[in-house]
């Protein structure tokens, strides 16, 4: 690896570092051992990466150091306050608070003087629930990184004991602060069937999610306009309902039910904002095991619940256990949830020796490196990459396209990035000064979009994706900074103006420009409404996306149903590479010729026999090549006039 010596004796992974004080210091290629990182700056061994971020060496150090697993298995474990003297207190505060809430999340309407305490009691038990959260939260990710890299778990096993039992330790906090009523009456109301009116609804939906019992909501009415209204007598019979269907129910037998958690973003206590508070309470209530790594939990609860939770009517995904307790095992999760990215499945192999790549390589890549914003010196992951699959050949996509891929079978390799692009070939591209070709057509070519760019990592990105069969397929469904493509390659990639076709429509061939892509919002004649360039001011932003319809040069002057908007022309040009170039400004020099010849055939003869010359020898560059009927339709069109040039000039 790179790294930089400092005067102390320690080494630095990066330039930035603000302990290196030598702002020359020469870089130098280490092997990267336990001496190179006992050597290590501290602030470089916790925060740095010390390999590319989309490598698996730069994406295993993005899951260690960091706010990754040595920052997880440090965080929410049992402090000084969890025992002696501070635990007791604790202890009986939480006592106080939950003998409070036995009676209701508020005390009754004459009893002004416990108005703070009963409010106290529900701040206490927010606070303990928000503590438990955070706390699965954290065990969970750092579960989820050694199920990733097992070799790990033998080191971190005593801390990740350590947090399980706190985090268990504050379920049982909070599941004290829940009166089981209250959910029972909750799990109830969601059972009842009702009359269908939007008051019913609204007022099932909110006593089914709420652990405060139903005295919150047996006063809501329903407005015309959609208001809720205090009412009392509107839900009174709803309340009775409910009320007698616990009685009812009250003495059936305890049942087991396994709960899935929904899937979160692993990085913050998502729980609260996916379950409702009834479901937390179920949780902190009922719980008898916990498997934070695969997110699922053994539950002991009232039938009535039990019905609720397996009714297809929770956010937890919910099934009868037939087990006993003493047969649930929480377990790392199945490595097919968490398959690390190991050596070969990025650039650290040849290409020839590359894995598949799978949509747990891509998420990793994506959840680690790929979004790493908390240092801006940081490199950062790749988002376009060059694949392979037998299926479709190399193709140019971006991340989250390979990954949806991935998700229906799809089996490919990784080829190279846009930073494993040669930097012989980068460096001296990005140090060319701005060409000044001003010629016709010029801001229709690839030079002129690469005036838009002013860094070699945009650079870098334009050249794959002009690699892109369709630019459609860049399309990852995701806004700002993130995105595959930024705005200033979307610039590069397609001029903003319309193309000359004039010359075209006279008998001039199309030839290298037949192919020539154009996108527009629509050029289907069975939608309403007109085609839009991406720089169009109705459309929201400057990107292509898998909505949008391609069109080459050719169908558009074969098609007469096309309709466009005034104001932007309809389309956009995907830019012509330097021979496209070249034969848009002939085609339009031999139109410019014959419209001069049938205006005045003998004002300026020598001049105009010189480029018909001219253009009866060019030759595209290769790739491109001529096709024989082109060729000869051309060759046909210069004879044609050169002989009206030869005619003699009337007086």
């Amino acid at each position: 690896m790179k790294v930089y010596p400092g005067q102390d004796g320690r080494v630095h992974s990066a330039r930035t570092c603000p302990g290196l004080h030598e702002d020359d210091a020469p870089p130098a290629l280490v092997p990267l051992d336990a001496a190179l990182i006992g050597a290590m700056c501290e602030n470089c061994a916790k925060w740095h990466h010390w390999a590319r971020p989309d490598s698996a060496l730069g994406i295993f150090l993005c899951a260690l150091t960091g706010m990754g697993l040595l920052y997880e298995l440090g965080a929410h474990l049992p402090g000084p306050s969890d025992a002696g003297p501070e635990a007791e207190i604790a202890d009986c505060e939480t006592a106080d608070a939950a003998a409070l809430l036995a009676e209701g999340d508020r005390p009754a309407e004459d009893d002004e003087k416990r108005w703070q305490s009963f409010s106290d009691a529900r701040r206490l038990r927010d606070a303990a629930f928000r503590d438990w959260l955070q706390a699965a939260t954290s065990l969970h990710r750092a579960l989820g990184t050694v199920a990733a890299y097992p070799w790990l778990e033998p080191w971190a096993r005593e801390r990740l004991t350590l947090k399980a039992g706190h985090v268990e330790a504050l379920r049982t906090r909070a599941g004290r602060l829940v009166r089981p009523g209250a959910l029972l009456e909750a799990a109830a109301a969601g059972l009842l069937d009702g009359d269908g009116s939007p008051l019913w609804d609204r007022w099932q939906d909110a006593a089914a999610a709420s652990w405060s019992g139903l005295e919150r909501h047996a006063g809501l009415g329903l407005e015309a306009g959609g208001a809720l209204f205090p009412d009392a007598g509107v839900t009174a019979e709803w309340t009775e309902r409910v009320r007698a269907r616990v009685a009812a129910l009250r003495t059936r037998p305890e049942r087991l039910v396994l709960a899935a958690l929904p899937a979160g973003d692993g990085r913050r206590s998502d729980l609260r904002r996916t379950l409702t508070e009834a479901e937390l309470g179920v949780l902190a209530a009922y719980t008898v095991e916990a498997d934070w790594g695969r997110r699922v939990m053994l539950l002991r609860v009232p039938y009535l619940v039990a019905e609720h939770l397996l009714g297809q009517r929770s956010h937890l995904a919910c099934t009868p256990y037939a087990g006993d307790d003493a047969g649930f095992a929480p377990a790392l999760p199945p490595p097919g949830e968490r398959d690390a990215p190991l050596p070969g499945v990025f650039d650290d192999s040849p290409v020839a020796a590359r894995r598949p790549v799978t949509s747990a390589h891509l998420r990793a890549l994506r959840e680690g490196a790929g979004h790493d914003q908390r240092r801006a010196d940081q490199p950062q992951a790749d988002q376009l990459y060059v694949v392979f699959s037998a299926e479709h050949g190399v193709e140019v996509l971006p991340t989250a396209a390979i990954e949806a891929r991935c998700t229906t079978g799809w089996q490919g390799v990784l080829v190279a990035g846009a930073a494993d692009l040669p930097a012989s070939l980068i460096a001296p591209w990005a140090e060319q000064p701005p060409q000044q070709d001003l010629g016709p057509g010029w801001q229709l070519g690839a030079a002129a979009g690469e005036q838009e760019l002013f860094d070699e990592r945009s650079l870098r990105a334009l050249a794959l994706a002009r690699g892109a069969r369709d630019l459609r397929a860049l399309d990852d469904g995701r806004d700002g900074a993130a995105r595959a493509v930024p705005p200033q390659v979307w610039r590069a990639l397609l001029a903003r103006d319309r193309m000359d076709l004039r010359p075209f429509g006279g008998g001039i061939p199309l030839g290298l420009l037949a192919d020539v892509q154009l996108y527009t919002s629509n050029a289907d004649p069975q939608v309403p409404g007109k085609g839009h360039s991406p720089y169009c001011g109705h459309q929201h932003d400057l990107r292509l996306t898998r909505d949008d319809h391609l069109l080459t040069v050719a169908e558009l002057l074969r098609r007469t149903d096309l309709e466009w908007c005034r104001k932007c022309g309809g389309y956009a040009v995907r830019r012509l590479a330097a021979p496209q170039l070249a034969y848009y400004r002939a085609a339009h020099r031999l139109y410019t010729i014959a419209e001069e010849l049938r205006r005045d055939p003998g004002r300026r003869p020598a001049v105009l026999a010189a480029d018909l010359a001219s253009l009866a020898s060019w030759e595209p560059h290769a790739p491109h090549r001529w096709e024989d009927r082109d060729r000869r339709q051309w060759l046909e069109i210069i004879r044609a006039l050169e002989a009206r040039l030869a005619q003699p000039r009337r007086r």
